[in-house]
């Protein structure tokens, strides 16, 4: 399987939650991120996103497997989002786009554990590097949840059955 298709094939079982208070840049990353993961929820600020957030968790029992967000938005920016978000899900995997360089947030994002950075106008090349890591690291996770359920599904079983 060659390297672009094996990163299709990863991202197209995630889901993403895309923050971005821009609405044309926006609507043109939703159509590319539409066409790559297997489910895209939008929030147009920090405060929807976090909204949506919980909501997915509370619909779904499962987080986003990824989140990507721009920095400077109203009401909620996206280190308070970050911040928030990292209580609930310190393994939450997570991108931030911006059009500035924002250096005094840099080190509160490493701190944060965010995943990666890039900068506006995002370039074709960057995206797929980061989302080749991120990918590979939610199918590592995804895979050992899996292993880790089928194990203890044959825990019980092998529990019943000594019984």
């Amino acid at each position: 399987m060659d390297h672009m298709r094996l990163l299709l094939e990863r991202l197209s079982q995630i889901t993403l939650l895309y923050v971005e208070d821009d609405k044309a840049l926006r609507e043109i990353n939703v159509a590319l991120f539409k066409k790559l993961f297997k489910k895209v929820v939008i929030a147009e600020d920090g405060s929807i996103g976090l909204v949506r957030y919980i909501t997915h968790f509370e619909e779904n029992e499962t987080f986003f497997d990824l989140v990507i967000t721009d920095m400077v938005m109203p009401k909620l920016d996206g280190i308070g989002m970050i911040r928030e978000i990292k209580k609930l899900n310190e393994e939450q995997n997570i991108i931030v786009m911006s059009a500035y360089q924002e250096k005094e947030y840099m080190f509160e994002l490493i701190n944060l554990g965010v995943d990666g950075y890039l900068q506006k106008p995002i370039q074709t090349e960057q995206l797929y590097s980061i989302l080749e890591r991120s990918a590979y690291w939610i199918y590592i996770r995804q895979k050992n949840e899996k292993y880790l359920h089928e194990i203890e599904s044959l825990n019980r079983k092998l529990l019943r059955k000594n019984k």
